[in-house]
């Protein structure tokens, strides 16, 4: 009995006659006599040649053998070596691809599969073709090898059926380099030859998918499976064509099917995430993207995803991560950088942000979304100015772009342009009638010129905004807007705010009480002590505790919009909230210093808050204050930090260290207060203190504009920067101002 071996090394093996198989020009064709050989056996061999030849090469292996000869083949397993680069296992694929070598005569030029190397051996005339155990301890019998063996058909080669590997390549080509036409005729022409073609019905499919010719697909996919249910790739990609023809659901099951049955496969679990994402099931869809980056670290697809389900949950210091992540593995595209700024802008790195904008516009001039963020970051650098320009260019390359044109509006405001920022705002909404944003930003815009009519029924629009939601979800009471009797109603007013404005907006409790409703208050629960000295309320809630029934419930800030309000019939009477009278004698007690006025001061607001880099204020700008003599400023901060305490030194100033009712008992005992657009600006203001309130050009609508007193605190004075960010010139004023306040008391002392 004839055997040859052929590659391997041409190991000795008993009963075979080795021939050289070092390199693939040796082993074609062979030189023996026809039929003559009774089997042969080839070890890593095909691989050598390319898909176009590997048909040819074993036609010339079933010439040398007799009909019924066997060939044994073992190659690389590509599947297999995939599969344990995956798993992290030492697999050099690579190596395998290209043997290792530096001559090009060695490299590897294919890899394989069962149905690949099954078609090649079936188009070559052998038939029985089964799985194989090498005898040998050698390459053949490694992990990574596929291992088939066929029979010699004894009617010979079928030299009339066209290479199926080559029409698969072919077809392969053609889709790659978007050809789906043409590349869906080589599958339905492989198919027409060979209709058991697995990966033929698979490619077919995703061609199909690409035109959108997606219950052809699913049929192609359908057929591959029933061919081969164990290929997790089938469940995939019909999946993905369930997915994009549509049918969310059935994807949804599709995908579950695969990662139950293939667990290891991480294409399944990456296209299951992104299907998630689309859902809005963003947890989900994380968990699926984080266990293929624990298999695969520099997936970038999966990379990509993750940093975008993060950053659409909001979660920004974790996106933030997620972005620079990416960019360490990929190379930068401009869409990403401008996605990884605006990220940075929501953790307020604006310089940083500002780079990757610069960054993103320097790889595409005209990237809209790119030079409409340049301008927002610049706005949050109080640069509005600059910011116009970057507005101007997006909306030259995007003329329809509402949130260029939204962001435009907002810095005209800024910079006190007003009836043009209004006329941007409704430019806006000419081409989106339904943008939020637009709507909110020019209501605001005039209610800081004092239409109040119109101002307030556009800030209503807050409540269509697709971020924070409608805070009455979960009432079940109907909400009051004004137009059914309030007479032995029950009515649920709440916070939507920060405390500041709850402190303001809380005087309207008592025009309900008026109106003969029961009136409930819901607030923060820091504020609940200090609200049950407001008139006109039955009972005080924290929010988020339990609510009984009521027959309404109304948000704080839509209540002027309710009641009726106007610039002229604000509810100015103050005070409306009080502190117990001997809790804030003992508090001067505990601060004063001989005679001196007793000055409450604060100068940074809480750092979460929207707009706090354009109303807080550096300590080092409140410095010069404390200069001033005959007076004991006391601080109302929560917390002073240690480089702020250091720059008090020698100067008479005070830290209570207190909590909140007990700052609200300092407020009550001071003569002045001077402060930022903070709660306890509008807590002094509704005990009716001295307030010296200190604003940018445009701040809080409620501050209303070109003017130094308020509407709603009389005993408000207010100083207002001339441009945005200086302090310095607000500050001069108010020393003048307090040096002309403590001048009389300080002469009557003398």
């Amino acid at each position: 009995m004839k055997k040859l071996n052929l590659g391997a090394g041409t190991s000795v093996i008993d009963g075979y006659e080795a021939r050289d198989g070092a390199k693939g020009d040796c082993l074609f064709p062979l030189p023996d006599v026809d039929c003559s050989v009774d089997e042969i056996r080839a070890s890593h061999v095909l691989e050598h040649f390319g898909h176009g030849e590997v048909v040819h090469v074993l036609r010339d292996w079933a010439r040398v053998l007799k009909p019924g000869g066997k060939l044994k083949i073992a190659v690389p397993d590509l599947r297999k070596i995939s599969e344990l680069y995956v798993a992290g296992t030492n697999v050099n694929v690579q190596g395998y691809l290209m043997g290792g070598q530096t001559d090009a005569l060695d490299f590897h030029k294919c890899l394989f599969d069962r149905d690949i190397l099954t078609t090649y051996m079936d188009a070559a005339g052998f038939s029985n073709i089964e799985n194989w155990t090498s005898e040998i301890q050698d390459c053949a019998s490694l992990p990574i090898s596929l291992n088939l063996s066929g029979i010699k058909e004894a009617a010979g080669i079928r030299q009339s059926r066209e290479d199926p590997g080559v029409m698969l390549q072919q077809g392969l080509a053609a889709l790659q380099a978007g050809q789906v036409e043409e590349a869906l005729a080589y599958f339905e022409k492989l198919l027409a030859a060979y209709p058991e073609h697995v990966a033929a019905h698979n490619n077919r499919g995703i061609a199909l998918a690409r035109l959108r010719r997606y219950q052809e697909a699913l049929a192609s996919f359908d057929r591959a499976l029933a061919l081969n249910p164990e290929l997790p790739e089938l469940l995939r990609n019909k999946g993905s064509a369930l997915a994009e023809s549509g049918d969310r659901a059935s994807a949804l099951a599709v995908y579950r099917k695969a990662v139950q049955e293939s667990p290891d496969f991480m294409d399944a679990w990456l296209g299951l995430g992104l299907l998630l994402q689309d859902l809005g099931r963003d947890d989900e869809a994380l968990a699926c993207l984080d266990r293929v980056l624990a298999r695969e670290p520099t997936h970038i697809l999966a990379l990509k995803k993750r940093a975008y389900v993060l950053k659409s949950m909001q979660r920004y210091e974790a996106a933030g991560g997620a972005f620079q992540r990416l960019l360490s593995v990929e190379a930068a595209s401009a869409s990403v950088l401008n996605d990884f700024g605006a990220v940075l802008v929501h953790l307020r790195r604006n310089h940083e942000a500002l780079a990757y904008l610069e960054e993103a516009i320097a790889l595409e001039p005209d990237f809209a979304e790119a030079l409409s963020n340049m301008g927002l970051v610049l706005c949050k650098l109080l640069r509005f100015e600059e910011s116009l320009s970057y507005f101007e260019r997006a909306l030259r390359v995007k003329p329809d772009f509402v949130s260029a044109l939204d962001n435009r509006a907002v810095a005209l405001a800024k910079l006190g342009r007003f009836d043009e920022a209004i006329a941007g705002s409704e430019e806006a909404l000419k081409i989106d009638p339904e943008f939020v944003n637009a709507h909110i930003g020019q209501g605001i815009t005039r209610l800081r010129l004092g239409d109040f009519e119109r101002g307030l029924r556009s800030y209503e629009w807050r409540w269509v905004d697709k971020v924070s939601g409608r805070p009455w979800k979960d009432f079940s009471q109907p909400l009051w807007m004004g137009r059914e009797s309030l007479e032995g109603k029950t009515i649920l007013i709440h916070a939507e705010q920060g405390l500041g404005d709850t402190l303001q907006f809380a005087r309207y409790a008592s025009m309900l009480g008026k109106m003969g409703a029961r009136v409930w208050l819901a607030v923060p629960g820091v504020l609940t002590s200090t609200m049950k000295s407001l008139e006109g309320v039955e009972k005080i809630l924290a929010l988020g505790e339990s609510v009984p029934a009521t027959d309404f419930h109304c948000p704080l800030l839509s209540l002027p919009l309710a009641l009726g309000t106007t610039l002229e019939t604000i509810p100015a009477r103050v005070p409306y909230l009080f502190v117990d009278a001997q809790r804030a004698k003992e508090a001067r007690l505990r601060l004063a210093r001989g005679s001196d006025q007793l000055v409450g001061i604060c100068w940074r607001g809480n750092p979460s808050y929207r707009d706090d880099h354009e109303r807080s204020i550096p300590f080092e700008a409140f410095r010069p204050l404390l200069s001033i003599g005959g007076v004991q400023f006391i601080s109302l901060q929560k917390e002073v930090i240690e480089e702020e305490l250091r720059a008090t030194k020698g100067a008479p100033f005070v830290h209570p260290e207190v909590d909140f009712d007990g700052t609200c008992e300092v407020v009550a005992a001071m003569d002045l207060i001077i402060s930022v657009d903070t709660c306890w600006a509008h807590f002094a203001g509704a005990l009716g203190k001295p307030l010296w309130l200190l604003l940018s050009p445009v701040p809080h609508w409620v501050w209303l504009t070109g003017r130094d007193d308020s509407p709603w605190y009389p005993s408000a004075r207010l100083f207002r920067q001339e441009r945005s960010g200086d302090w310095a010139s607000v500050m001069r004023a108010v020393c003048s101002a307090l040096s002309d306040k403590v001048r009389p008391a300080r002469r009557a002392k003398a």
